[in-house]
């Protein structure tokens, strides 16, 4: 009788368990995300949440390819946070950028110099912005490595004049500061690829 009496238990629990489940998404809402103003304010995922409040600062990460139908720019991914919800339209800022590492190494090349910057920008409104930039040279001595990244953190330097950090970020991926850098650096040395690899926005509180 006792055997018998287990298996039941043990079905009622999971049927409570999987009421407690179905009970809980009931409560939940599903919500539309979409980009900032600065990127088309394209829908770009869903986020299910009980409250509105509650998907504030969930992110969501987008390829360009995606987002803007540009193909040649798939290894290229800009992350999204939400930042205010209307009914059930979640708004979001972008809040910085990356690209696939694989895309990086089949560039890189025993013969080449690679070199690398990371560098800080202090943007209005007390916003700070990393920025990370790679550049695939013929192979250089530390002379030359130093006057390329001078370079490169010149040009780099020279977006926050933009002011706003969406605007910034499209630059950094959809502008020319690649081609800016080499029209420079090509007078020190070869230069093979540029790539800005990787941008993150946070606050300075």
């Amino acid at each position: 009788m006792a055997e018998q009496q287990q298996p039941e238990k043990q079905q009622k629990k999971k049927t409570i368990v999987k009421k407690r489940t179905a009970d809980k998404w009931k409560k939940k809402s599903w919500y539309t995300v979409f980009s900032s103003k600065e990127f088309a304010a394209k829908e770009i995922g869903t986020k299910v949440a009980e409250k509105p409040e509650n998907i504030i600062g969930r992110t969501v990460k987008i390829s360009v390819r995606d987002l803007a139908g540009q193909a040649r720019q798939q290894h290229v991914s800009i992350i999204f946070k939400v930042d205010d919800v209307k009914g059930n339209k979640a708004h979001s800022k972008a809040v910085g950028h990356s690209i696939l590492e694989s895309y990086m190494k089949k560039f890189v090349r025993n013969r080449n110099s690679k070199i690398q910057l990371t560098q800080l920008l202090n943007l209005p409104g007390g916003e700070k912005m990393l920025v990370t930039s790679v550049t695939l040279a013929s192979r250089v001595d530390r002379k030359k490595e130093t006057a390329i990244r001078k370079i490169m953190a010149e040009k780099i330097n020279e977006v926050v004049a933009l002011g706003n950090s969406q605007k910034i970020i499209s630059e950094l991926v959809f502008g020319n500061i690649p081609q800016e850098i080499v029209s420079v650096a090509k007078k020190v040395a070869p230069i093979k690829r540029i790539e800005i690899t990787k941008s993150k926005l946070f606050s300075s509180k």
